[in-house]
């Protein structure tokens, strides 16, 4: 697998969970905003297509906490990647994109390095995983 697909996956299933959870609570948003009915047998047919719908809002969000659990040990695999170089610049620049989910520029600005300082230590960074991954499969 190239490392950046590797590295990148944390960042998908996270941007995935959350596009989930606004869509689970854009529903919920949805079917609150529904008008009540008084009639009688109206109520109570609604009512069983209400709770079927409930029912489904309940079971998206049983989905998102099992992604939510694919991430947490995805995130695992690849904070003991990451662990296991030795620079500490490339843990952090690694750790603050891929784990922590700040763009390049907030990596760059929280640590003080100019932009380009940043991408060069990347750079150098996923030669390192490349190289630990490549030692792992041996």
């Amino acid at each position: 697998m190239e490392v950046k697909h590797f590295l990148r996956q944390a960042r998908y299933l996270d941007q995935e969970i959350n596009a989930n959870i606004r869509e689970k609570e854009q529903l919920y948003s949805t079917l609150q905003k529904i008008p009540k009915l008084r009639l009688d047998a109206v109520q109570e047919s609604r009512k069983n297509s209400l709770d079927d719908t409930y029912v489904k809002i309940i079971e998206m969000g049983d989905e998102i906490d099992q992604k939510i659990d694919r991430l947490i040990e995805l995130k695992k695999e690849i904070k003991r990647i990451i662990n296991s170089i030795e620079d500490t610049r490339y843990r952090i620049v690694l750790s603050d994109y891929y784990l922590a989910m700040n763009t390049w520029e907030e990596v760059a600005e929280i640590n003080h390095w100019s932009y380009p300082h940043t991408m060069r230590l990347h750079g150098q960074a996923l030669l390192e995983v490349n190289r630990i991954l490549k030692d792992d499969t041996k």
